[in-house]
């Protein structure tokens, strides 16, 4: 009879299934445990001597529990069997359950609980039919398994209460304490939580298999593991990783549960209470909830994408996107999103609201009298993903007024109302609804734009440039419309009218709804023009890559899959938003600089100052806003054209360029003829005194200017001459005044 071999087994990290499996393998025979009591996510190298000691496979059975195996070096015996429900192993019962079916063993309904808690948390439990008692019951015994002390569970607490910040669905922990698990259960449920310290980092919820598909290669090389099923966790391994690393993995994991992100531009003339537009005397201005920026930011984080759009850009180019060396530009950024308040930019439908959380709201002041705030906004909310979602953000968070009066009732064009939470100060500030809207109100900014530039300076003056719409800038994750559009020629973005002349394909119709920020029903209803425009409008270099961009009038749109390095989306954030400030501020100055040129037109009477101010501000402009090209990048020159073309800056300014031109000959003309009328009136003053003053130089050079009878002569010629300079100077001044 063949002898029956000894099982072997090498005990992993030390939880709660750890404990029972130890007490399910104790004095059963032809088993031998040994327990090296190691911590979570603990290595096969640990137990090498014993894997050398038990290498006779006709003997024994190894079984490693739970012990990763990726920096083992050796061989692995033949007669090794890893019992595990992690990384690769993902999918199969917990290690508990295993080595029952192994041994034939029963277990418990207490231990069954534990197998559920740790395959599948408190879900698993809850779908077990667990009470709540027993629940908490078997998570207090996890950690207390895991060697989590008094202290840690008072650290948890600090953890939450000065550390949590909530992204949407998402919620984000720095941990004092690396006993997570006192995290965790402090917060269930949640939908999706990341916690990390400053050497591990895990996420737990819903979207865990993004994760698991974006960082295979370190899952591969036991950086990094991950289990419980769909919506369990995903980690990395003590200490695998620096700190920096880890805050930038972290970053990546974020970005990952980003489903959209929104700027919108909104444009304005501003003027101090003098009309004028002097940057120097802004820059005196001190404002709480305002911080004037320039240079080098304090983030580490923002330092590199700092670094990253000063080298895409021209050198030349920095002076008017960095306030750098001469008084172009001041940027300021509101202080709020820079800190850990939950800022939200809040769009009410008649049937939906819409949370975006606040990235950022900056405003730039230019030279030429543009003003620029910017609304940086994330999307991470699931129930806010869809197509529809997306466009509805774009179409109803852009609007600054009522286009329609009428729509203060219907609300067609404008939201039911679009309000910031979390500023500082009375929360009616940043809120508009719309419904105070008079007949006499037209082109007036809603009271959240208004409120927020008066926080900088009540003294400063807006009015909005182009319309009621503020300029969008977006990206948009969707792996089913990359793929549909992917392989596709233009054709593949427009759908043919069917019989009854409607479109056919709800998915054909998104791509020119968000390149042109229709919110309802498409803007272009011919079949044959619409393909045109896509044709025009959509950049489709990288569309093999699941890439998109679109340029319009009204938007600059990016359409990328959940696969999109985050490069891509950080450009989009980052340098072509500084590329889209640059277009619009062109854009805005010319239609600035056109409403001068009209004001001046209207004048009567000596305009010449005012033309000759205009002309000195707008050869400044054409050097030092105004260029033809900003980067030598491939992409960046061709995207750069393409905005400039479709706002069409270039024409824009060639008409100024005449229409000024024009202008500074009428004032060099007007300044000629002053000239002229200067000289024939000085020399008919010539004429009159110079005969009389050389007749009285002439008696004074004969004659003793002292002797009796001169003197009075020799004053009173100098009195001719001195009254007729003085004719002269004032006669001069007056003419060219």
């Amino acid at each position: 009879m063949k002898k029956q071999k000894t099982k072997i087994f090498l005990l992993g990290g030390h939880d709660l299934e750890m404990q029972e499996i130890r007490n399910l393998l104790e004095n059963r025979e032809h088993v031998t445990v040994f327990d090296k009591n190691l911590s979570w996510g603990s290595a096969l190298s640990a137990y090498e001597h014993e894997l050398t000691e038990f290498s006779d496979s006709e003997k024994y059975e190894i079984y490693g529990i739970e012990l990763g195996e990726a920096d083992f070096s050796k061989p692995i015996p033949v007669h090794y069997h890893r019992i595990d429900h992690h990384n690769d192993f993902a999918g199969k019962p917990a290690a508990i359950e295993q080595i029952a079916k192994i041994l034939n063993i029963k277990l418990s309904e207490y231990q069954k609980l534990v197998a559920a808690n740790d395959s599948g948390y408190i879900p698993a439990m809850e779908k077990s039919g667990a009470s709540r008692e027993q629940i908490d019951a078997i998570r207090r015994a996890d950690r207390v398994a895991q060697g989590v002390t008094d202290d840690d569970e008072r650290k948890a607490e600090e953890s939450i209460a000065e550390n949590l910040q909530r992204m949407g669905d998402l919620l984000v922990v720095k941990a004092e304490t690396p006993r997570f698990s006192t995290i965790t259960d402090r917060l269930f449920p949640y939908d999706k939580l990341l916690i990390y310290s400053d050497t591990e980092l895990t996420y737990y919820g819903k979207g865990k298999n993004l994760l698991v598909e974006h960082f295979q290669q370190e899952i591969a090389e036991g950086k990094m593991y991950h289990g419980g099923g769909e919506n369990g966790y995903w980690g990395i391994a003590t200490n695998a990783f620096s700190k920096d690393e880890i805050i930038k993995i972290k970053n990546i994991m974020i970005q990952k549960f980003t489903h959209s992100y929104h700027i919108f531009y909104y444009l304005f003339k501003w003027e101090n209470e003098n009309s004028t537009f002097d940057l120097k005397e802004i820059e005196k201005i001190k404002s709480d909830n305002w911080k004037k920026v320039a240079g080098m930011p304090e983030n580490e984080t923002e330092q590199q994408d700092f670094y990253n759009e000063k080298n895409y850009f021209y050198p030349f180019i920095h002076k008017i996107l960095y306030n750098e060396t001469e008084m172009l530009m001041l940027h300021y950024e509101r202080t709020e999103p820079q800190g850990k308040e939950n800022v939200l930019y809040k769009i009410e439908l008649q049937n939906k609201t819409y949370d975006l959380e606040v990235d950022a709201i900056n405003i730039n002041l230019y030279a030429t009298g543009v003003g620029m705030l910017i609304f940086y906004l994330k999307n991470r909310k699931d129930d806010q993903k869809s197509p529809d979602d997306i466009l509805r953000i774009n179409q109803y968070g852009r609007r600054i007024f009522p286009p329609f009066f009428d729509d203060k009732n219907t609300r067609y064009e404008i939201a039911k109302s679009i309000n910031i939470s979390g500023l500082n100060g009375d929360a009616g500030r940043y809120s508009e609804n719309y419904k105070d809207y008079e007949t006499k109100d037209s082109w007036q900014p809603a009271m959240f734009i208004k409120n927020l530039i008066a926080d900088l300076s009540p003294k400063l003056e807006n009015k909005p440039v182009v319309d009621d719409r503020m300029f969008v800038a977006s990206w948009y994750k969707n792996d089913v419309l990359t793929e549909k559009f992917n392989n596709h020629s233009i054709d593949g973005f427009y759908k043919a009218y069917d019989e009854k002349n409607e479109f056919t394909d709800k998915d054909d119709d998104f791509w020119y709804k968000y390149l042109f920020v229709d919110g309802g029903s498409m803007t272009c209803q011919n079949a044959e023009m619409r393909k045109k425009l896509l044709e025009k409008h959509t950049y489709s270099r990288w569309q093999k890559l699941n890439t998109l961009y679109g340029i319009s009038r009204y938007s600059f749109v990016m359409l990328v899959n959940s696969a999109c390095p985050e490069h891509l989306t950080k450009s989009m954030q980052t340098i072509y938003a500084r590329m889209i400030e640059l277009v619009l501020v062109q854009r805005a100055s010319t239609l600035i600089f056109s409403g001068r040129v009209v004001k001046i037109n209207q004048l009567s009477g000596n305009n010449g100052k005012e033309i000759n101010a205009l002309y000195h501000d707008y050869i400044r402009f054409v050097n030092q806003v105004y260029f033809r090209e900003v980067t030598a990048q491939e992409q960046g020159i061709e995207l750069y054209k393409m905005l400039s073309e479709m706002l069409e800056t270039r024409e824009q300014v060639n008409d100024l360029d005449e229409d000024i031109s024009k202008l500074h000959q009428f004032a060099t003309l007007q300044q000629d003829q002053k000239r002229n009328k200067t000289g024939h009136i000085l020399n008919v003053i010539a004429v009159i005194f110079l005969p009389m003053s050389l007749f009285f130089a002439l008696l004074s050079a004969n004659n003793d200017i002292c002797a009796p009878g001169n003197l009075h002569k020799s004053i009173v010629g100098l009195g001719f001459s001195a009254v007729g300079f003085l004719i002269f100077y004032l006669i001069n001044k007056l003419i060219n005044k």
